[in-house]
């Protein structure tokens, strides 16, 4: 018995430390506009002006909405380091700490790729094609592009 509590202990470290919303972060400026890739987009895909103007404003209203569940996940990532700094804490109130944290990113997706799919459905024909050709050949240049992730997880593809 004290054996399997040693284990669900390592187990809990193992979880948190792998995959927990402390080890979560947001990879480089929301929706690179600052590094050239918006200006990559706007020719590869061949945006007009009043495409342009209506994306600035799907990221600003994405971002808007995603800002608070970020902070939420801030916060849960305090809770679960003030947890672990004290010790002796349930690996069971870790785990369901994770599975707030698990939602709390999925919420964020969901909110990133129905932006995308707005994005794209706003585009001609063409212009989806191009955009699919050019967001494959650079993912991470995509109108919004995932940028959360856990350490030792791969970033999702759509």
């Amino acid at each position: 018995m004290k054996h399997n509590w040693k284990l669900g202990i390592a187990f809990a470290a193992a979880l948190v430390s792998g995959a927990s919303p402390a080890a979560s972060q947001i990879v480089g400026v929301p929706y690179r506009v600052d590094d050239g890739c918006a200006q990559e987009l706007i020719q590869a895909v061949g945006l007009t002006s009043a495409q342009q103007a209506a994306l600035d404003a799907l990221r600003r209203q994405t971002s808007d909405a995603v800002k608070p569940i970020l902070d939420q996940l801030q916060n849960l990532h305090q809770r679960i380091d003030t947890a672990l700094e004290a010790g002796g804490t349930d690996p069971c109130a870790i785990g369901e700490l994770e599975i707030q944290g698990s939602s709390l990113r999925a919420q964020i997706l969901a909110i990133q790729k129905n932006a995308e799919a707005t994005f794209i459905a706003s585009l001609s024909a063409e212009q989806q094609n191009r955009y699919a050709a050019f967001i494959a050949e650079n993912p991470p240049c995509a109108a919004f592009p995932v940028r959360i992730w856990m350490l030792g997880m791969r970033p999702p593809h759509a």
